[in-house]
């Protein structure tokens, strides 16, 4: 009988900055060669200082041109990214920045089994789904926001009816 109602419920975390970055499985194996190049690489430099002869060279320039060709691939394919700063969700993917704010009642999302789609006026679609964020957290402010431009949308609503 004596314990709180906070201790019970648990706490939602609705302001605040939060950024979420896709993962990505080929992502993690090209960085993981990547390092193994720059070692191999490495050693291969290390042996043409010390011993020289003409296959360490080889080996030093081969690792060299597929480092740089790993690089490249890693800064081309960069992942989805999901930065939510209060009511502002901002999302980065394959160069396009699109911009929504929760509280705007212009902002109309759909909610589906593991994904939520953003859209603003004749923006295109973009869809968050649950394994590129942490979903509780990103739900719970997205929720608490969109009550807010629920009401927003009603007192629009109310101040045009007039």
């Amino acid at each position: 009988m004596g314990r709180s109602n906070s201790a019970t419920r648990e706490l939602r975390a609705p302001a605040g900055h939060y950024t979420f970055v896709a993962r990505s499985l080929t992502r993690r194996l090209v960085m993981i060669t990547l390092l193994a190049t720059l070692l191999v690489g490495g050693y291969a430099g290390y042996v043409v200082a010390t011993v020289g002869g003409r296959e360490p060279v080889l080996v030093t320039v081969a690792m060299a041109v597929l480092a740089v060709a790993q690089w490249t691939l890693l800064q081309a394919r960069i992942p989805q990214r999901i930065e939510v700063d209060k009511s502002v969700v901002t999302i980065i993917k394959s160069g396009r920045r699109e911009r929504y704010d929760l509280v705007d009642p212009g902002v109309e999302l759909r909610v589906r089994d593991g994904e939520i789609a953003f859209a603003h006026y004749m923006k295109p679609w973009s869809v968050v789904r649950a394994k590129d964020v942490d979903w509780k957290v990103f739900t719970d402010v997205v929720m608490h926001y969109q009550n807010r431009a629920d009401l927003n949308a009603l007192l629009r609503d109310q101040r045009f009816t007039r």
